[in-house]
């Protein structure tokens, strides 16, 4: 059986699902205790630490109905502020394996927002990176081992960094609900508590660092050696070096992640310059180009009034193209705003942008208004077998749409500044990305 998750920004979802590894169950209390206490034991047997909740909503559309799902569950970031969430829908006999989907998911999404974390801080400032694996796994280094510049990591003057804005897009439905949530009793309901080879061929057989009996010196060795991996003088040398890097980061437990992502926190007293995404090599490398399209631009058809490229550091062009229309005007939306705004540009509401988004659709298609106005309402909900409003629309297919396309492009590590990870913007450096002129009437907010 397939499960189908999908992922909600924080736009319109009230503030009491915010619960850190808690998942919610919406229906009737009565009738789904038993089987939350089934399900909260087979999460734990299976080593998932999250809190089961049961929760009812009642009204003309029922909170299910709003988000297209019955089990919710909370993303966060860094600082425990929401970047969204993960929801799907059950039927009656699947409950339990859906809840054990949807948890699975945020914490897979969970573990790739910590890889692009850890990635950033190693690059931005190995020096501290270093004196944090040192301080958690043992035998911190001394002034003298401080000052080595022999291994190629070098101290990192973090105080020319902009800060990194986190969280997800903004996003609502343009519809209106009349949405009573029961909340007399608050959701307390029902809760439960709960020296090593660097070859690429053997960092492929490695094991999480939780499946196995690792050494805390093996696991310092090891995680010193991402700040090399990831530095812009170590890559130039070895440009096929993000196979290695990404089976590097990926046998790190998520333990040692969060471990290691808290530690540089409290050592940076926090400041978030450690974690900006915008200064990976691939942020300065990469170039975004939009071009008008004419009848030299083979790689796109006349479909296409305008053409996505991406340019890699050597000069080659790769066409940009998504399964959907809709993703892809999504992404130009983003390029624009990038190159428009600079360093304001932010996640983007599609509700407030409707009238932007719709023109700009008209602008890069050539169809009519109306035409456009119907593929962005498949951003804000679709309808049920019965004809009921559901609010998820395709707001989810259209962002993995996008992020798997840019990380088949370039890679893992590289596609991190390019994808726009939960709805984020582009942190493509503004210089690094060439609209037409023609483009740049559009102001999005």
């Amino acid at each position: 059986m397939t499960i189908k998750t999908k992922y909600l920004s924080s736009e319109g979802i009230p503030d009491f699902f915010n619960r850190k590894d808690c998942a919610f169950v919406l229906g009737n209390k009565a009738q789904l205790q038993s089987k939350v206490h089934e399900i909260q034991d087979s999460l734990r047997e299976k080593g998932w630490n999250f809190k089961l909740s049961v929760h009812s909503s009642i009204g003309k559309t029922s909170f299910a109905d709003y988000i297209g799902g019955d089990v919710i569950c909370p993303l966060f970031d860094i600082y425990d502020g929401i970047r969204g969430y993960v929801v799907a829908n059950s039927c009656d006999d699947n409950l339990p394996l859906v809840v054990e989907e949807v948890v699975k998911t945020a914490s897979d999404n969970q573990r790739e927002y910590l890889e692009d974390v850890v990635l950033a801080a190693a690059f931005n400032s190995p020096f501290e990176f270093n004196n944090s694996v040192d301080t958690i796994f043992g035998e911190h280094r001394s002034q003298d081992d401080e000052a080595d510049t022999t291994s190629g990591i070098l101290p990192f003057d973090v105080s020319r960094l902009s800060i990194l804005p986190l969280g997800a897009a903004a996003f609502g439905a343009d519809c209106d609900f009349n949405l009573d949530l029961d909340t007399a009793d608050g959701l307390d309901d029902i809760s439960f508590a709960g020296s090593i080879d660097l070859s690429e061929s053997s960092l492929e057989s490695v094991r999480y660092f939780k499946n196995s009996n690792i050494s805390n010196k093996n696991k310092r060795e090891f995680l010193k050696h991402i700040p090399e991996k990831v530095s812009e003088r170590y890559i130039k040398k070895n440009p096929n070096c993000r196979k290695d890097l990404e089976a590097l980061i990926a046998s790190v437990s998520h333990e040692d992640l969060q471990q290691l992502v808290m530690e540089l926190i409290t050592r940076q007293k926090g400041a978030t310059q450690i974690f900006d995404f915008s200064n990976l090599s691939a942020a300065s490398e990469y170039e975004l180009c939009v071009k008008k399209w004419d009848n030299t631009i083979k790689e796109f058809d006349h479909k296409f009034h305008y053409c996505i490229f991406l340019k890699d550091g050597k000069g080659k062009e790769y066409p940009v193209k998504f399964q959907h229309h809709p993703a892809y005007c999504l992404y130009m939306m983003y390029i624009i705003d990038r190159a428009t705004r600079g360093n304001d540009a932010s996640y983007l509401s599609i509700r407030e942008n409707k009238e932007q988004y719709i023109r700009l659709y008209q602008t890069v298609f050539g169809i009519p208004y109306n035409e456009a106005e119907k593929k962005y309402l498949t951003f804000a909900y679709r309808l049920t077998k019965e004809g009921e409003v559901s609010r998820k629309g395709r707001y989810d297919d259209y962002l993995k749409d996008i992020d798997n396309t840019i990380t088949s492009i370039v890679g893992r590590a590289d596609s991190i500044p390019l994808k726009l990870r939960d709805g984020g913007h582009l942190e493509l450096l503004p210089d690094r990305i060439k609209i037409d002129e023609n483009l740049r009437m559009f102001n999005f907010r």
